[in-house]
């Protein structure tokens, strides 16, 4: 099955350096990549920082070894980011609150800021 696998395979990756290394040893007519932890860096980003990125790495959702040039980045703008994240985390635990939390005090200040986020925004970066 293996073989089948890597004759009709456009692309082979190993999910670590080692396991490339097996793999190669153990099917060396086929080309096998390592991708150390496999994460897809465009998928995993959060909004806030894809922005950043996008402004200040060129191409780095096709190629995520240019995030090394993530430390030319101001440190204002990683800072405005995780700022950005944060606020939109806790806006979704305050509707996951809302929808599955045991509190109905959670409930109530949902229903009578739900018209104004600004609020709820203020709520949650303080909750």
């Amino acid at each position: 099955m293996t073989y089948i696998a890597l004759n009709f395979a456009r692309y082979v990756n190993a999910v670590a350096m080692r396991h490339g290394e097996v793999s190669r040893e153990m099917f060396p007519d086929h080309a096998i990549d390592a991708i150390p932890n496999g994460v897809h860096a465009a998928t995993w980003t959060a909004p806030a920082f894809r922005a950043v990125f996008d402004r200040h790495i060129p191409r780095w959702r096709e190629d995520n070894l240019k995030l090394r040039y993530a430390m030319d980045i101001p440190e204002s703008e990683i800072a405005d980011a995780h700022l950005q994240g944060k606020r939109a985390l806790s806006l979704e635990q305050v509707i996951l609150r809302l929808f599955y939390g045991k509190h109905d005090a959670w409930r109530r200040i949902m229903r009578s800021t739900i018209a104004d986020q600004r609020i709820v925004f203020q709520y949650a970066a303080h909750a």
